[in-house]
């Protein structure tokens, strides 16, 4: 009989030392039989080796070993559970197609940790029902054979039938509208994990209503006979090859919540002075410890002119650097308390943020979406060290946190995401390779250059600054009753809040170019806020004079994004400061020996 094996077990056939040869006894524990034109095969997902090539000395002695085997417990590959007991047929001759029989708790038939009966609705929706079987209607509960294991998540492939998981929901997005071409629709997708791994499933239409009422984050859940496709790495961040879509044929059941249930997240921290080397656009797992807590504020959104709710919370880590994450939706309850407990979240808790967006508004920042799930009490050692540094350093005093686009001062005695990078780039440089780079498709293009400011526009027709909004940050406009409102949040405000919006043209030995440089970073190239220049604009014009005059000739050190925009009808490239500091001659004269260094031995 010919087998065909899973990708996962290539390792055990071709690796440096192969445990399966010519002469091995192993044991297909979980497979499929196939037929294709009177060709029989099987398909293994999960493979035991009962003896090795080398130990097999004789027939006699390998059925002594598969019998002794079947009493003790099995080496098992591909992920899946191999249990100690020997495997059982779901009914009278049927094999077993899935993993070996579980332990009497682990089945899925009258197992004691189940809250809910499996209930499938004929309309093609999963439910989980509480109801005794008189009161649930039109319900159909299918009988469920009893022996069948609990398949293990990084074990599924798409060749695989009537298989069931249990795992803890580590991720949970609230439940979308949407209209094409089709009609109206829904979706609501979740993430399941066991001790194996992590796998997303979403429903669409009425299934998605029913996992929108039924999963919650946190609960553990069986789930049976989803289809599985290839996983799109574009929205799905599991670790698992596939994705399941819940069908008419798909089961749900809430099981008892487990908390010692171990269970594998697939989690890449990015510390806060790294963000930079993070393409905008891109996500990533984030924690730190919560330095300030911003009011929620309502907003209008401009393509679906739904009301929103957004609320900015501020995260710090040991990099010395604070990063704004913005909060949507149903995500601003999460700090709605934060005054009322003392097991609320509040400044100083740790929050662990996987899947935010890295944004690059006003300089680096966070975003939080549909999938992006938070944990205020992670269990995992980098919680630990952060609440301590926290507690040892920033609430003494003994350290400053910056914002991770801001520094100190001009002397360069500030942190900040720079210090990290080694990369220098001349003006010309950075041009051309933006240039190429926006030409291949991509949507920016980063880069770190040494410049000197030589002017900053201003004048009578040319606004250095723009009203803004204290709560958004958008522009406001005055009414004719003395207020400002602002048409985004639709509040008024007395007066509003200046805020930078500078146009500079920087230079070099190489080129020259104009940038846009935003208020956190004129606040420190000018030195004053734009409410201390409205003031000195009005009063004091000669100082301001003066005062921009200084400014310039100065070198800085930038990180410049590129990103190609449409201004009348034209494409241009735009070049934006997204991070600025005042340069340390000693570590730059550090970096421009190591280039003579580098330049002399490649000679």
């Amino acid at each position: 009989l010919n087998a065909l094996l899973a990708s996962q077990l290539l390792p055990m056939v071709l690796g440096d030392d192969p445990a399966v040869k010519k002469g091995a006894l192993v044991k297909p524990v979980n497979y499929i039989l196939r037929d294709d034109g009177g060709k029989r095969f099987i398909l293994v997902s999960v493979l035991t080796v009962v003896k090795s090539s080398e130990e097999r000395a004789s027939a006699e002695g390998a059925n002594l070993a598969l019998q002794q085997h079947e009493r003790s417990p099995a080496t098992s590959f591909g992920g899946a559970v191999v249990y100690t007991s020997p495997v059982k047929s779901v009914a009278d001759g049927a094999p077993l197609s899935n993993v070996s029989t579980p332990a009497k708790h682990e089945t899925e038939r009258d197992e004691p940790g189940a809250v809910g009966s499996w209930v499938s609705m004929g309309s093609g929706s999963v439910v989980r029902s509480t109801a005794p079987p008189s009161a649930q209607g039109a319900l159909h509960q299918p009988s469920i054979p009893h022996g069948r294991a609990y398949q293990m998540i990084q074990a599924l492939n798409p060749y695989q039938n009537q298989w069931i998981i249990r795992g803890k929901v580590t991720q949970k997005q609230e439940l979308r509208r949407y209209q094409n071409a089709r009609g109206e629709g829904s979706v609501c997708s979740f993430v399941i994990a066991d001790a194996s791994g992590s796998i997303k499933v979403t429903g669409f239409g009425e299934a998605a209503e029913t996992v929108n009422n039924v999963v919650q984050q946190g609960r553990t859940y069986a789930v049976s006979n989803g289809m599985l496709k290839p996983a799109n790495p574009q929205y799905n961040r599991t670790d698992s090859m596939y994705e399941m879509t819940l069908t008419r044929m798909s089961m749900l059941r809430e099981l008892d919540n487990d908390k010692d249930m171990k269970v594998k997240v697939k989690l890449s921290l990015v510390k806060f002075h790294d963000l930079a080397k993070v393409e905008a656009g891109r996500y990533c797992d984030v924690i730190g410890v919560v330095q300030d807590i911003g009011d929620v504020v309502s907003l209008t959104s401009r393509t679906t002119s739904e009301p929103l709710l957004k609320r900015t919370v501020t995260l710090v880590d040991d990099s010395k650097l604070a990063v704004p994450l913005t909060l949507w939706r149903g995500d601003t309850e999460l700090f709605a308390h934060s005054n009322a407990s003392e097991d609320a979240p509040r400044i100083g808790s740790i929050l662990l943020c996987r899947g935010v967006r890295r944004g690059d508004f006003n300089g680096i920042c966070l975003d939080g979406g549909r999938s992006t799930s938070y944990d205020l009490k992670p269990n995992i050692e980098r919680a630990r060290v952060l609440k301590q540094w926290y507690r040892d350093e920033v609430e003494t005093g003994k350290v400053e946190v910056v914002a991770v686009g801001g520094f100190a001062g001009a002397g360069g005695s500030g942190g900040g995401s720079l210090e990290s990078s080694t990369e220098r780039s001349t003006l010309a440089a950075v041009i051309d390779t933006s240039k190429s780079a926006l030409d291949s498709g991509k949507s920016s293009a980063v880069s770190v250059t040494r410049v000197r400011v030589t002017h900053i526009r201003s004048g009578e027709n040319v606004k250095m600054w723009y009203p803004s909004c204290p709560g958004d940050k958008k522009k406001m406009h005055e009414t004719g009753t003395g207020m400002w409102r602002c048409e985004a949040c639709e509040h008024e405000y007395e007066a509003p809040v200046n805020r930078y919006i500078l146009s500079l043209r920087v230079a070099d030995a190489t080129a020259e170019h104009f940038i846009s440089v935003f208020d956190d970073f004129g606040r420190l190239l000018i030195g004053c806020s734009a409410d201390e220049m409205a003031e000195m604009e009005r009063d004091q014009p000669t100082k301001l004079a003066h005062m921009l005059s200084a400014t310039e000739s100065k070198l800085w050190l930038m990180r410049l994004r590129a990103k190609e925009d449409t201004y009348k009808d034209e494409k241009r490239i735009r070049y934006t400061a997204v991070d600025v500091r005042g340069v340390d001659y000693a570590s730059e004269s550090r970096l421009l020996l190591e280039e003579i260094k580098a330049i002399e031995s490649s000679k």
